[in-house]
């Protein structure tokens, strides 16, 4: 299990980096919008949820000062991109929007970061 796969496998191909309804920017929630693999690893790990919603008023909690970490190695539970992903988050919006990212997907993720979420 690697960052390159789940990368690939999940953000791109699903259209999360570079065209994605909420990662398309510099402005994103993370570095995810810029294509660059590297620098959204380290976007995403040990890195506390920010206090951000998607733009157009959610109604959902932000997770700035939630204690909450983007991912957390190890923990799948407690890692907000797993939780999102799953839709069992308390803060922060699903992800995708809507839902609807393919079951094996969310398997990879968090397989992945169940196996310490490392870079490669």
């Amino acid at each position: 299990m690697t960052w390159t796969k789940v990368y690939e496998s999940v953000f791109v191909e699903s259209g999360c980096v570079g065209g994605g309804a909420c990662h398309q920017s510099a402005m994103a929630p993370s570095k995810l919008a810029l294509g660059d693999q590297a620098m959204a690893y380290k976007d995403l790990i040990n890195v506390a949820a920010m206090g951000m919603n998607l733009p157009g008023g959610t109604t959902a909690p932000n997770c700035g000062g939630t204690g909450v970490m983007r991912v957390k190695p190890g923990d799948p539970d407690n890692s907000l991109l797993v939780q999102k992903l799953e839709e069992k988050q308390k803060c922060g919006s699903a992800m995708p929007p809507g839902g609807g990212l393919e079951p094996e997907k969310v398997t990879l993720v968090r397989d992945w970061v169940k196996a310490g979420a490392k870079m490669d």
